[in-house]
């Protein structure tokens, strides 16, 4: 249906059935993209909350002992003047940051790795029948650029203090590069591997169709998963 030209009649039958399609893929990447979170939270001992569109984990013991120095010596830090337990931070913060990179990129490598699969089963088995899940999935590195442009929209809004945000921005601050480096990289590459993925598989008539719909059904499935379901708990 994505690559024939579609009769009257077929167009809303197409319109509808490809906005279901994108709740049900809204769903989908959220849950597969916390779940990421969820295991290497797991894995590294913090106890987390799978929630339906974000992971909560308790404090470790790291995390208190951190909190505790910085309570302690907090003008000296400030300062930046020396302190007894400074080595200490420092070699806590380092363990911090590489736990929170962990973490964070989990869940972004589960969504670029699922987005990829999806990508390759166009490019190569277009034609197959089973394909047009594929394809779907490889939307899911839309979510780089989503992210992207809706933090810089939110920063000239005055609305974010950030020109950058999300998961991608926790990324360069925990490894330390530029704030830029990790929303830009992956919001670039998200951003061609959809359209590329776009263009191979939906027919040119059908394209500004598939947009529309693409855009409702997306906007449903962040209505009712997040504002419906997302603070529920489930693990």
């Amino acid at each position: 249906m994505f690559n024939i030209n579609l009769k009257e009649g077929e167009r809303k039958y197409f319109f509808f059935k490809n906005a279901f399609m994108f709740v049900a893929s809204f769903i989908i990447g959220v849950m597969t993209h916390e779940y990421g979170h969820y295991v290497m939270a797991k894995f590294l001992g913090y106890n987390p909350k799978f929630h339906f569109s974000y992971v909560s984990y308790d404090t470790t013991e790291f995390h208190k002992e951190f909190e505790n120095i910085y309570e302690q010596y907090k003008d000296e830090i400030i300062e930046g003047a020396d302190f007894p337990l400074k080595e200490r931070r420092i070699e806590l913060m380092r363990k911090l940051n590489k736990e929170r990179f962990l973490i964070v990129s989990s869940g972004v490598f589960t969504t670029a790795m699922i987005g990829t699969l999806g990508f390759l089963v166009v490019l190569f088995f277009k034609s197959k029948p089973y394909t047009i899940i594929f394809f779907y999935l490889s939307l899911f590195w839309l979510r780089m650029p989503f992210n992207l442009c809706l933090s810089i929209m939110l920063y000239g809004l005055g609305i974010t203090n950030f020109i950058y945000g999300g998961d991608e921005l926790k990324l360069s601050i925990s490894s330390g590069v530029s704030l830029g480096v990790f929303p830009i990289v992956l919001g670039v590459l998200g951003g061609v591997i959809s359209c590329m993925s776009f263009l191979i598989f939906i027919k040119k008539s059908n394209r500004i169709l598939f947009i529309a719909s693409g855009i409702l059904g997306g906007g449903i499935g962040a209505i009712v998963w997040f504002l419906l379901f997302g603070n529920v708990s489930f693990l």
